[in-house]
């Protein structure tokens, strides 16, 4: 019936998702078409609900509910987000129904759970370079200039997780959308300056420099346009390059 809820409040849609069962999400929808958007006592969502779990038929569980107007954008009790849940998760094609099919943007999406960092961080951490490329552009796709240059608790934002994670792709489309590399974390580390923590060799660092430097050069990466060019140059030789680094940048 539909006003039979558990301890939780969890009606039944709720139960259908957290048994992962497309077959019996169809048949509450059918039944029950109204219950999709309802919340439980914890703030969850079906579609939430299905996204903390990492089984076989989560994604499909995902696209049912998708198609059927659930709501991806409601904030649980933490203010959490279905999309929030899957990455947190690892549930990557979950991740990739919710990028795809949503209506909404996720560009605002803040997880307070996890240091308050951006969506697009969560992404670039929990996506693998290669396969889960799709998910992370879409997300891209939909930043604008703030959101990209977005710090989180430790002061770091998506350039420096991208360089951490030594995604070259993404490096390169944060810049070419506005990204700064100019921005330093609460360690006051540049994103260039987790290249050297990370010892990747010599080899990699200056390829990283290098392009770097053609993108501030040339207007750039510095969230600015062309008048961050003389400033830039200037922030990245004060910053911890060294000598030589500094020289091959001006």
């Amino acid at each position: 019936a539909r006003t039979t809820k558990n301890e939780k409040k969890q009606n039944a849609m709720h139960m259908a998702a957290i048994g992962c069962s497309v077959e019996c999400i169809e048949t509450v929808i059918q039944l029950h078409s109204d219950l999709i958007n309802e919340q439980d006592a914890d703030g969850h969502t079906p579609l939430s609900l299905v996204c903390t779990r990492n089984d076989d038929d989560t994604s499909n569980v995902v696209e049912v509910l998708l198609k059927e107007q659930a709501n991806p954008s409601v904030q649980d009790n933490d203010g959490e987000t279905a999309l929030m849940h899957a990455l947190a998760n690892h549930n990557i094609e979950a991740c990739r129904e919710l990028t795809t099919m949503s209506k909404e943007s996720c560009q605002e999406m803040i997880s307070k759970k996890n240091k308050n960092k951006s969506i697009l961080e969560m992404a670039i951490e929990q996506c693998e370079e290669g396969d889960d490329e799709d998910v992370v552009e879409q997300l891209m796709a939909e930043m604008n200039e703030e959101m990209l240059n977005y710090q989180d608790n430790d002061g770091q934002t998506a350039m420096h997780k991208a360089i951490e994670k030594g995604w070259k792709r993404v490096q390169k489309e944060l810049i070419s959308k506005g990204a700064s590399v100019l921005i330093r974390d609460s360690q006051g580390k540049l994103p260039l300056d987790i290249v050297k923590d990370k010892k990747r060799g010599i080899k990699e660092e200056d390829q990283v420099i290098q392009w770097m430097a053609t993108e501030l050069l040339t207007g750039g990466g510095g969230g600015g346009g062309s008048s961050i060019t003389a400033n830039s140059q200037e922030e990245m030789k004060g910053g911890e390059l060294g000598e030589g680094d500094a020289m091959r940048l001006g």
